[in-house]
């Protein structure tokens, strides 16, 4: 019997992914398009383009949002390949693996 007031260990914290403070964004790649959803209080759902200046776009409307951002997207390779470079370029500082 598990005991409900008794503090996760730091690897169960890990496995359980998420606090609080936590943004959800999940991306559906396409050759043409990124369609976003955000998962904050409510779901938030927006379209960018998969160019460069769609990525711009993405990553400046998902750093107006507070809150630790937790960013997965499908692995489409070529596809996906551009936006999570730019992702990571823009975010290198605050990313921790």
């Amino acid at each position: 019997m598990s005991n409900p007031h008794r503090k996760q260990a730091p690897v169960q914290q890990a496995i359980s992914g998420h606090d609080e403070a936590s943004l959800f964004v999940g991306i559906d790649v396409s050759a043409a398009t990124l369609a976003v959803a955000l998962q904050q209080e409510g779901i938030a759902q927006r379209s960018f383009a998969n160019s460069a200046v769609g990525h711009k776009a993405l990553i400046q409307w998902l750093l107006q949002h507070e809150g630790k951002l937790r960013v997965s997207l499908e692995a489409t390779g070529i596809y996906s390949l551009e936006v999570a470079l730019a992702w990571t370029e823009r975010n290198a500082s605050r990313l921790r693996c």
